[in-house]
């Protein structure tokens, strides 16, 4: 006996039931506006049945994509339940809806809610230490690809982007020079100043000189010069290589059998290495100028003994310990740029994301880097 059941005056469904299968038969108007009361219908129908099921779409006026959905994942419950099913009675517009809805049907994965629990926060700390493990064999593994692109370039001059090397090194060095000198001084100042303070204190403003020599040539002028870069030029990296991959540069090039490494990295990579030291070494004279000035003017040290004294008590090895980091300190600026910028994901969000990304993580390796030179040295006695 077959049971109607109304869902509303223009849309309605209908059991019939045999002794080995259940016709349903649909009609009226399967759109958007029926959907609450017509899911609700087939839900009560779908947990009674278990017999073989046919839909019968005879008597559909109207499906929309709503409806076609609803029907088709109706149907799918069915099958998922055992159930055997077939749909008749669609008309050529709605046999290409219900399988537009198939096709679409994509599941997806739902983004768990926080847990802000004991066991969850050791959760993210374990993920995010897996994480980070991960991340540092993967620059490892960038790493060697750039000293073997370089090795290529060392054996074969010409695979060598000498234009390209030359135009980084007048965009990181010559251009970076105004900036790096003014704030090199005015740290210089800043530094003297508070030291010539405490240490007045203490009746010993003769040694302020010997303070400021020690910090700015051991410590701070190659910290201020790597962060300015890291800033300036890592950032550049970054964000230039990756509107590179984001407007699809780079896989033009690999299209084209040449290498993104070789081509991008390399120079950048080269010439910071070189530059490096040079730029260390400059920051360390201004920042010691402005160190003089401050010494000079408060104190009533003329810049003759505040030379003479800093000869007298620095050895070679204080001046030169800044300058031993520096081109560490240019791999990992040049490394972490170039390699954040390649892994863009072809937005515009993705390049700021990477770019921060990229200074956080730079700054972050030379402060660690830096206090394993400042523990080694002083091991080694230096």
């Amino acid at each position: 006996m077959a049971k109607a059941i109304p869902v509303a005056d223009d849309v309605w469904i209908k059991q019939t039931p045999t002794s080995d299968s259940l016709t349903i038969s649909v009609g009226g108007q399967w759109v958007v506006a029926r959907i609450a009361g017509l899911f609700a219908h087939l839900q009560e129908i779908s947990s009674e049945v278990d017999r073989p099921v046919t839909f019968d779409m005879s008597e559909v006026e109207v499906l929309d994509t709503a409806g076609a959905w609803l029907i088709y994942r109706t149907a799918k419950q069915f099958r998922g339940n055992g159930i055997e099913v077939q749909i008749i009675g669609a008309n050529d517009d709605q046999a290409m809806m219900l399988q537009q809805a198939a096709d679409h049907d994509v599941p997806t994965e739902i983004e768990p809610i926080p847990n802000y629990s004991l066991r969850g926060v050791i959760g993210d700390v374990g993920a995010g230490v897996i994480g980070a493990a991960q991340g540092a064999v993967r620059v490892l593994n960038f790493f060697g690809m750039i000293l073997l692109a370089v090795g290529r370039a060392i054996v074969n001059p010409k695979r060598l982007r000498l234009p390209a090397t030359i135009h980084q090194i007048e965009q990181i060095g010559i251009q970076a020079l105004p900036l790096v000198g003014l704030i090199s001084f005015l740290i210089g100042v800043v530094i003297a100043y508070q030291a010539a303070t405490v240490l007045g204190d203490m009746n010993a403003e003769f040694l302020t000189v010997d303070m400021v020599s020690f910090v700015i040539l051991r410590e701070l002028g190659i910290l201020l010069a790597a962060i300015m870069i890291v800033g300036r030029s890592g950032s550049s990296f970054t964000a230039q290589i990756g509107a590179m991959v984001m407007h699809e540069e780079v896989d033009a090039m690999r299209s084209l059998a040449l290498d993104p490494i070789e081509i991008l990295v390399v120079p950048r990579f080269i010439a910071l290495v070189i530059l490096m030291p040079i730029i260390t070494f400059y920051a360390d004279i201004m920042a010691m100028i402005g160190a003089m000035m401050v010494t000079w003017a408060n104190l009533g040290i003329s810049p003759e003994a505040f030379i003479e004294r800093a000869h007298e008590i620095l050895t070679g090895w204080d001046v030169s310990v800044g300058i031993i980091k520096a081109p560490v300190f240019g791999m990992i600026i040049a490394l972490i740029g170039c390699y954040e910028g390649l892994r863009v994901s072809g937005s515009a969000e993705s390049v700021g994301r990477q770019t921060t990304k990229s200074v956080v993580e730079s700054i972050f390796m030379i402060l660690l880097l830096d206090a394993f030179f400042a523990v080694f040295f002083t091991t080694i006695g230096i």
